[in-house]
């Protein structure tokens, strides 16, 4: 296994603050958590620090799943004793985005075709759930133009092919629609299985698919916007239940063999 060099990916323009102020869900996607997560800024501690640093290292593709941590790189990368280094590989490990396995050590998780399909259906349920409630707090100021927005541009990344934009986009599309649940149990469900789809290699596995996996995402946005719940719903699941087809059909060298 490849020993671990975490370089914490660089901002840009494309974290757009106007949604995050409007939904604090996605400050993480902001400018100011992306800095915090590489300067170590006063308020985080080192143990929050680690656990940022390698959330964005694996959803970025620059920790690949399979690779090791090794605690020594971890203690000079960051400045800091062991006992902090342990305490967040030991909470990663707890949810599941780091595995320890005895005379390997830790490394990123690697999860088999099954694990992600089970995670799919799991993420359908709740995405769908997410979509009717948003659209049953569709009222609330402001927010049809944000989804409007959001679906213009996503709409001209999916006609464009580019995978990157649109894989962005599509993060933040259902990050506003989880934030306009209202519901706190809810996004913390979601946050927690997240983790495991924005993994950068399977993104781009999944390119090609882009213009079928956006005709759910696109209906989604638009009956969230006229306050139709179950129209929201039934769409929002078609859109994951389409990511999770896409997914089956990646090669079985992007999953860990049972």
């Amino acid at each position: 296994m490849r020993r671990a060099k975490i370089f914490l990916p660089n901002y840009n323009s494309s974290c757009d603050r106007h949604y995050s102020s409007s939904f604090p869900y996605l400050a993480k996607m902001t400018k100011e958590k992306l800095d915090h997560a590489r300067s170590g800024a006063e308020e985080q501690s080192a143990v929050d620090r680690i656990i940022s640093a390698i959330r964005l290292g694996v959803t970025e593709g620059l920790l690949v799943p399979g690779q090791r941590l090794v605690e020594a790189d971890l203690t000079r990368r960051f400045g800091v004793s062991r006992g902090p280094v342990r305490e967040a590989l030991r909470r990663l490990v707890a949810e599941g985005l780091l595995t320890h396995e005895r005379n390997k050590g830790i490394s990123v998780r690697q999860l088999t075709r099954k694990e992600i399909s089970d995670l799919y259906k799991i993420r359908e349920r709740l995405q769908a759930l997410a979509a009717r409630l948003a659209a049953e707090n569709i009222g609330k100021e402001g927010r049809k133009a944000v989804l409007r927005e959001m679906r213009a541009e996503a709409m001209k990344a999916s006609k464009a092919s580019d995978w990157h934009r649109y894989f962005d986009l599509n993060d933040r599309c259902h990050a506003v629609i989880v934030e306009m649940s209202d519901n706190p149990q809810l996004i913390q469900l979601i946050e927690q299985f997240n983790i495991h789809f924005f993994r950068l290699p399977f993104r781009r596995a999944l390119a090609a698919d882009i213009p079928n996996m956006h005709v759910g995402l696109d209906a989604a946005i638009a009956a969230i916007v006229r306050g139709d719940a179950d129209a929201a719903e039934f769409a929002m699941t078609a859109h994951v239940h389409a990511i999770a087809n896409a997914t089956n059909l990646v090669p079985d060298s992007f999953f860990k063999t049972p």
